[in-house]
């Protein structure tokens, strides 16, 4: 096997056995083990090495019936954290928030409806430093950003193809926001990610499919089916139509 194979293999083991520990904790090493199907000393290797980084937490050794004494693992919840931005025609509202999904900080912004789409991202990497340091947060753990936004996006390419809202057209937020910040950065409709927190922690926590509507300046709605985002497939159609 090459390297670059063997490479993803960790990767993906790793990131396999952290899921498995988010969603399923206080777990053992020998319950990884038994769902992944990989083999203690992979596994071990693993904890030990999202124990080192400063992920992991390990509880007080507990009874298991009458084999031997288990070690139950947790995640430490500050030690991932991510930045939402939503934005909105008159305001914009930037969170930090932790592995588990709670709220660690937040603050809501006025902006003007005639900001540039540059003087709005530049903000958006002020108004992050300034939640970072003000609640002494250490940003080596955020791993990246997420900004919801009213209009047309192409989630894939991290452009905004069009909202009237905003009154902004093709500005290439991912990439910019990047380079201002130096977080990975996703963009998407803000009904499509609502929906999907509504599905991951809210109302619709447990629902196979979940639709949202949202009322404000338009009216407008979002899919998940099967914990995916419903996206339809007219996007190429819309940007060609609007880059005419």
């Amino acid at each position: 096997m090459k390297k670059h194979d063997q490479d993803f293999m960790k990767q993906q083991n790793r990131l396999t056995v952290f899921e498995i520990i988010k969603h399923n904790q206080p777990i053992s090493r020998a319950s990884i083990a038994k769902r992944t199907g990989m083999s203690p000393t992979t596994v071990s290797r693993i904890v030990g090495e999202l124990a080192e980084r400063g992920y992991l937490l390990e509880s007080e050794q507990v009874s298991v019936g009458l084999g031997r004494r288990s070690t139950l693992l947790e995640m430490v919840d500050a030690s991932v954290l991510s930045v939402g931005v939503e934005l909105d025609r008159h305001q914009m509202i930037v969170g930090i928030v932790d592995i588990l999904g709670n709220v660690v900080c937040s603050g809501k912004y006025p902006r003007s409806t005639e900001e540039s789409p540059d003087v709005t991202l530049e903000l958006i990497g002020d108004k992050i430093n300034q939640l970072t340091l003000l609640n002494e947060i250490d940003g080596n753990r955020v791993i990246g950003i997420g900004v919801g936004l009213p209009g047309i996006v192409d989630n894939d390419a991290g452009v905004v193809v069009f909202s009237v809202q905003l009154g902004w057209k093709n500005v290439r937020l991912a990439e910019r926001l990047k380079e201002i910040t130096g977080y990975d950065v996703v963009v998407d409709n803000e009904l499509k990610v609502k929906a999907l927190a509504e599905h991951l922690k809210g109302a619709a926590k447990g629902s196979s499919r979940t639709a949202l509507l949202g009322f404000g300046n338009g009216v407008g709605s979002a899919l998940i089916f099967e914990g995916e985002i419903y996206r339809g497939k007219r996007i190429a159609q819309v940007k060609s139509a609007i880059q005419r």
